[in-house]
């Protein structure tokens, strides 16, 4: 998802839910440029510096698993290996 806020930020998040980061990293590929074009710039915070998806994808994947498997440590394993969250809530199988 990429959110074009009102304060000229734009985030993109990603499901911690996704086993690979790699289709997410494509996608800024392709529209990390076009925002350059217009005098933005991407900004990792987990990265702490200016991103750069030839030189960050391989650090975005590692912090893409490794906050993954802490999350999934916390609460139990990956979403699918639960029933969606409306079965539980209305008490569904």
């Amino acid at each position: 998802m990429i959110d074009i806020g009102g304060v000229g930020d734009i985030t993109m998040s990603w499901s911690y839910g996704a086993d690979d980061a790699g289709p997410a990293l494509e996608e800024v590929a392709v529209y990390l440029p076009v925002f350059e074009r217009h005098g933005y710039v991407a900004f990792d915070p987990q990265l702490e510096r200016l991103f750069d998806v030839e030189r960050d994808a391989t650090s975005a994947k590692y912090v893409h698993t490794y906050v993954q498997e802490r999350v999934f440590e916390k609460h139990g394993g990956a979403p699918a290996a639960r029933r969606p969250w409306w079965k539980r809530v209305l008490g569904r199988d």
